[in-house]
């Protein structure tokens, strides 16, 4: 004999009721630790990933006024 959609999804329910996974899923202490290790997180590789990219810029404009500098004479050119 076949289940019905009805009856085993009322298997289930009663399952979960009863289940001791339930009243960890509705315990939410701890979840602003969570939220708080994740937003950091994605500061923190924000940041370094904007480290990363102005500082192969900042290279290579600091190669370009070293090469500028170096050309230009010292003193009044006497």
């Amino acid at each position: 004999m076949a289940d019905t959609i009805e009856g085993v999804a009322a298997r289930f329910r009663t399952r979960w009721h009863d289940s001791p996974f339930r009243a960890r899923w509705r315990d939410d202490s701890g979840t602003v630790t969570v939220d708080w290790v994740v937003l950091s997180a994605a500061i923190i590789g924000t940041a370094l990933g904007t480290v990363n990219h102005i500082s192969g810029a900042t290279s290579a404009l600091s190669s370009k006024v070293s090469t500028g500098v170096a050309s230009e004479p010292i003193g009044d050119g006497n």
